[in-house]
């Protein structure tokens, strides 16, 4: 007989781990070391214990800083009306500094008086009334113009009485003495723009010969009069004149009128003395010669200025005359 076939060897069966077959969460952990455990309670005791300095040092940094806070905040005191205004206290210690340096003279403080401003100036041409020849029979007529002399601002009429005029007129009683002047002459200020009486001068002999002029203005309200002030003018070539504007009935000063009248070169002073116009030549007109009136205070113009230069311009022109002239 043939020999018989060698067993076939059995196949090898793995090896499988009983843990690995159980679940995770089935395991039993394995036994710990007891000194690994002591010395991990031991680390994490101490990480607390840390922790908790760290909080504390910062609680205690926080109660510093909050507590300085407050201590360098503005304080709130109340004033006696009930505001509310800070006041800085510093809680800081002194600090030594150097001693100071011997302080500089004081700067001397700037005048109180207000400062000055300069008034606007305005300029008019202003007829002269001074020798002008008048009539009985009509009135002369002439014009304020503007500095430009194109443009009209007031009217000045001169209007000449002769005896029997000013003895049907009767003697009114215009004298600020209250004896009464003979009217000769009245000057008349009208608006430009109508026909409304702004200002009159009435000028006239008084009973002693002398001319006077009286000013009047509104319905017939005597307010002023004018003198010629001959105090501070000494020698007999003394070229400059000077005449006032005195108030009814106080004869409290209004307005001065001072410098050479013969050359037209004057100024006007207010009731202060202060400077309120200039008078300068002016040009040539057609019948007349004009002034060049340089106003600062053109409030006073119409009013004061205007009657005192003209009334002055008649008393001047009637010097030596006699009452029934016409000149």
């Amino acid at each position: 007989a043939a020999p018989a076939a060698p067993a076939a060897p059995e196949p090898t069966r793995p090896t499988t781990r009983l843990g690995a077959l159980i679940p995770q969460r089935f395991r039993r952990a394995p036994p710990k070391d007891p000194a690994q455990d002591s010395k991990a309670q031991q680390n994490g005791s101490e990480d607390s214990a840390q922790q908790q300095q760290q909080q504390q040092h910062q609680q205690h940094q926080q109660q510093h800083q909050q507590q300085r806070s407050r201590m360098m905040a503005p304080r709130i005191h109340k004033t006696p009306s009930g505001e509310q205004s800070p006041k800085m206290i510093s809680t800081a210690p002194a600090v030594p500094t150097a001693p100071a340096a011997p302080a500089a003279p004081a700067a001397p403080k700037p005048s109180q008086n207000p400062a000055f401003v300069e008034r606007p100036k305005y300029t008019l041409q202003v007829p002269s009334l001074l020798n002008t020849q008048g009539t009985t029979s009509g009135v002369s007529m002439h014009q304020v113009f503007d500095a430009a002399g194109g443009k009209a601002l007031l009217s000045v009429h001169l209007m000449l009485l002769n005896q029997e005029m000013v003895e049907m007129e009767g003697t009114p009683a215009l004298s600020r003495e209250g004896t009464g002047i003979l009217p000769a002459e009245y000057v008349s200020i009208y608006s430009g723009s109508s026909d409304e009486e702004l200002a009159l001068c009435a000028l006239g002999p008084s009973e002693g010969g002398r001319w006077e002029c009286n000013l009047y203005r509104g319905e017939n309200e005597f307010f002023g009069y004018v003198a010629e002030d001959r105090r501070g003018i000494v020698g007999p070539f003394q070229t400059e004149q000077q005449y006032v504007l005195l108030g009814h009935p106080n004869g409290e000063r209004l307005l001065t009128l001072k410098g050479r009248l013969e050359e037209r070169r004057a100024e006007l002073l207010g009731a202060d003395g202060a400077q309120a116009a200039v008078i300068e030549p002016g040009p040539a007109g057609p019948s007349d010669t004009n002034y060049k009136v340089i106003c600062t205070r053109q409030e006073l113009f119409t009013d004061l200025m205007l009657p005192l230069l003209l009334g002055v311009d008649r008393l001047r022109s009637r010097r030596g005359s006699k009452p029934g002239s016409i000149m």
